[in-house]
């Protein structure tokens, strides 16, 4: 069912006429349907007895490590097209918007890190590290850009809130399964059930987003002066440059000039007054 529908879901994103406005989404899910077509022949070329279940199982460890790390990267466009999306009608919050994605990012890789060797347990494999370390980096990720989309009021019927919204579904369940397969490792299978239904309600979400038709309208903002619309004002007051006074040329002879002046007030009263 999961490879069925992401075909769907990838079917519809290619009939989309705006498709060219989510190449870095297409690409994820051009990936992420590779990634589990794949699994699914191992599966079926391990049920038939083609190859052996212990080569099959190295093979599926390999491929699902390297396509989540590879999903992680493209997930990381995505979000960042996705901002630059959303801010681009706020000029004035622009600049706010990539200082914090260039936070959110350093975040996500340094907590991505620590979570993929920390515990270090002996019987831990390095698909399990892997997985936890994608995990967290696309959450936090999704974070800031659903703060992001909460702050801008994002209506929930445009592509970019679906997309979000997948994302956001496979990143929890990822992290969730391998939280908990680490705790419980006798519940490692059903954890991974747990993310696969994650990935199959997200392919879901994307088929709906994207079979409806587009429409062009930018970030709603409400008629009335808001508290958007004066952030927005002090953010592009602080952008602007400072203003630049013009000050005249020093005179190098300023002093003799007071001198002269001084001296022809006294002579005219002195000519004006003689007897005095």
């Amino acid at each position: 069912m999961e490879p069925i529908l992401l075909g769907f879901a990838w079917v519809a994103f290619m009939r989309a006429e705006d498709r060219s406005r989510f190449r870095a989404f297409g690409a994820y899910l051009s990936c992420r349907l590779a990634i589990v077509s794949l699994s699914l022949v191992l599966w079926q070329a391990a049920r038939s007895g083609w190859i052996g279940e212990s080569a099959a199982l190295a093979t599926y460890s390999d491929v699902s490590g390297t396509g989540s790390l590879l999903c992680a990267v493209m997930v990381f466009f995505v979000v960042r097209s996705i901002a630059g999306r959303i801010f681009e009608p706020l000029p004035g919050l622009e600049r706010i918007g990539r200082m914090g994605f260039r936070w959110a990012t350093g975040a996500a890789v340094f907590f991505g890190v620590v979570s993929a060797f920390f515990p270090a347990g002996a019987s831990q494999d390095w698909l399990g590290g892997v997985l936890r370390g994608v995990g967290v980096f696309e959450f936090c990720l999704l974070a800031f850009l659903s703060i992001a989309m909460q702050t801008l009021r994002l209506s929930p019927k445009k592509r970019e809130f679906g997309i979000a919204l997948g994302l956001a579904t496979i990143a929890s369940a990822r992290l969730a399964a391998a939280a908990f397969a680490l705790r419980h490792s006798t519940m490692a299978p059903a954890a991974s059930y747990a993310a696969q239904i994650a990935v199959t309600l997200a392919a879901v979400v994307w088929a709906v987003y994207f079979a409806r038709p587009a429409k062009e309208e930018n970030v709603a903002r409400p008629a009335e002066p808001s508290t958007l619309d004066r952030w927005q004002e002090v953010a592009r007051a602080l952008a602007a440059p400072a203003p630049q006074v013009a000050l005249g040329k020093p005179s190098g002879s300023f002093f003799l000039d007071e001198v002269v002046k001084v001296v022809d007030k006294v002579m005219e009263r002195n000519v004006a007054n003689p007897g005095k």
